[in-house]
């Protein structure tokens, strides 16, 4: 299981309720991996947290022990959130994209998208580019400044967790969201 999240100055990248509660599920169907990348301006390295429980090499059968020990994990995968390197304030929607599909590479991906808001802080992806003119306008811009239109997301089976903004943002154009000046 991939985790994609979102680390800026509106969301802090903890672990949002579905996200653990999916990986709740799949230490109990016996385990698996947690693969998290947290994005800002740029995508960090990856977090790996195992979602196998075991005791004295056989599966963990008691439900409530399994739950604490992958929240434990969890907790500590949170910590690694919040020290990851993310680059500048703001956040790179372009880079999401390019991961989502980096991610699915190798066959049918499912990867949970945890986001505030789907734009990024840079144009063209900016809220405030978007917003300028017609929704053909905001595609053409995308098209021509951006990559996006040759990726290819078809392997991706996306879950979009979207997250409230936190701290002192009150908007996407607001300075706080992305530690930059409004263009």
């Amino acid at each position: 299981m991939h985790v994609v999240v979102e680390k800026t100055t509106a969301a802090s990248g903890a672990l949002a309720g579905p996200v653990v509660a999916r990986a709740g599920a799949l230490a109990d169907a016996g385990g698996g991996l947690l693969r998290i990348r947290p994005v800002g301006w740029k995508v960090a390295s990856p977090i790996t947290v195992s979602l196998a429980v075991t005791r004295d090499g056989e599966p963990e059968p008691d439900a409530r022990l399994r739950r604490l020990a992958v929240e434990r994990r969890l907790g500590k995968a949170g910590d690694a959130i919040a020290a990851a390197d993310v680059g500048s304030p703001g956040h790179n929607l372009a880079a999401v994209l390019q991961l989502l599909q980096d991610l699915s590479a190798e066959g049918v991906t499912e990867i949970w998208l945890q986001s505030t808001i789907l734009s990024g802080t840079e144009h063209p992806l900016a809220m405030a580019a978007l917003r300028e003119g017609s929704a053909a306008d905001a595609a053409r811009k995308v098209r021509q400044q951006t990559a996006i239109g040759r990726l290819d997301l078809s392997r991706v089976v996306l879950h979009l967790v979207l997250l409230a903004p936190t701290g002192p943002c009150t908007s996407p154009g607001a300075r706080s969201w992305s530690g930059r000046r409004r263009r």
